[in-house]
């Protein structure tokens, strides 16, 4: 008996035994198949968006911060609109033809737009390999129609301004530079009148050279979101390689726009880097490389000298640039440094900054597996951060993001299902900042 109770014993023993190994396949299945780790899972980074849209290719924020859109290599254009609740879609307000010219030769695209009281936004594309629809000399641009930025004048050939990028790998490239612009009246019957090159000019053609492949120098007039944005005036900052005839250099001076058909004169700051000027009461800032790094400047002063390689090291947002080395970031007028403590930002990816300036967004993606990823909430002000990471939070292919106001923010993801390709969804700061956890509050 004494055996045979050991025996039970023993074989009670291992059931539970197996009962044991089994529960903990059953919890790891379970911990693999969780909804934690399935889009659908509310507990997830993306559960958490207030709303979102499902589409083939990425969102883009429009120069109407509440307005996005997509567009196709064929030059299909598609508007989203988010309401303070909702991200739809929604019809564009009309399409109108153009065809500006360039080099001597007209670029035929349609452009698609939405009109909100006194502003527009507008895209279109010439890319003869979708389309079919090729003219000499050029193979593509990128078509940007909107509102004059405050000050610029009030004439009848300045009705809104178009902008034009002919480099293809831009199109999803959230900072274009643009290196055609012209006044435009998109409601004038006459084609020709739409973008008349005589007397819509943005910035005056003279002196202008073609290059050996028979184009126009594309980095005559070159202005970025910075440029615009700085003159109220309407006198606008842009770059200009039209002094060196070295076309290998790159290299670039600051212009400033003195009128659409007057004299443009140049500024004396010259051999300038990194495309980026901003004018402000205390004058132009800009960079330029020094032997172990790059210096900013306003007007004639070294304000900064900033260590490593921009390209490398450093991401820029408006007026800000974060040192991914140090998780210090810059506010490039101010001289304000705001230091994240024990944050790890060396794999940084994306960097913005609210409208005011006083909340910032970084992710960051491992190189080695791009689907970890994080996301830190920081306050400019204090310094304070919270930081969240898990697996595909923002989409790896596109990944940009941008404020639409001091709380909400807008990025894509992979999408939750279905054909599409992208969600793009739209997050509260102030609660994805609330419910990270916190690895460091300095």
């Amino acid at each position: 008996m004494k055996k045979k109770r050991v025996s039970t014993a023993m074989i009670v023993t291992v059931i539970i035994a197996v009962l044991a190994v089994l529960a903990l396949s059953v919890t790891l299945v379970i911990h693999f198949l969780s909804p934690s780790d399935h889009p659908e899972d509310p507990q997830r980074y993306v559960g958490h968006s207030l709303t979102s849209a499902d589409s083939d290719l990425p969102l883009m924020q429009s120069d109407i911060d509440t307005i996005f859109y997509t567009i196709a290599q064929d030059g299909q254009v598609s508007f989203y609109e988010y309401t303070g609740e909702e991200l739809q879609p929604v019809e564009p307000t009309g399409s109108v033809k153009v065809a500006p010219q360039c080099s001597g030769i007209q670029i035929p695209a349609t452009l698609y737009y939405i009109q909100r009281g006194d502003e527009i936004t507008g895209y279109g594309l010439y890319h003869p390999e979708a389309t079919g629809s090729a003219v000499t000399l050029y193979t593509y641009f990128f078509f940007n129609m909107r509102t004059l930025p405050p000050g610029y004048p009030d004439e009848d050939n300045t009705q809104f301004l178009l902008l034009m990028d002919s480099d293809a790998d831009d199109l999803y490239n959230p900072d274009k530079t643009y290196d055609e612009s012209f006044f435009i009246q998109p409601f004038e019957a006459d084609i020709e009148k739409r973008t008349d090159f005589d007397r819509n000019q943005f910035v005056s053609q003279v002196n202008r050279m073609p290059g050996t492949d028979g184009r126009y120098w594309s980095d005559f007039a070159v202005f970025t979101e910075d440029t615009l944005a700085c003159a109220e005036d309407g006198r606008a900052l842009f770059f200009s390689g039209r002094k060196y005839t070295d076309r290998s250099e790159r290299a670039v001076d600051i212009y400033r726009r003195n009128g659409s058909s007057g004299a443009v004169l140049t500024t004396k700051y010259t051999g300038v880097d990194y495309l980026y000027a901003y004018q402000d009461t205390s004058g132009i800032h800009y960079m330029r490389r020094s032997e172990s790094g790059f210096d900013l400047y306003c007007d004639d002063t070294i304000v900064r000298s900033f260590e490593g390689d921009y390209s490398t090291r450093y991401l820029r947002s408006g007026n800000y640039l974060l040192d991914r080395d140090t998780a210090c970031v810059y506010d490039l007028l101010t001289g304000r440094e705001t230091a994240f403590e024990g944050a790890d930002l060396s794999e940084a990816v994306l960097f913005a900054v609210s409208p005011s300036g006083g909340r910032c967004i970084v992710g960051t993606m491992r190189e080695s597996d791009p689907s970890q990823q994080s996301l830190l909430f920081g306050d400019l002000e204090s310094a304070d951060y919270t930081v969240r990471s898990e697996g595909l939070m923002f989409s790896a292919s596109n990944a940009a993001l941008c404020f639409i106001d001091e709380n909400t923010y807008f990025h894509n993801t992979a999408s939750s299902g279905g054909d599409a390709t992208y969600s793009g969804r739209i997050f509260s700061f102030d609660t994805m900042s609330q419910s990270a956890e916190t690895e460091e509050t300095a």
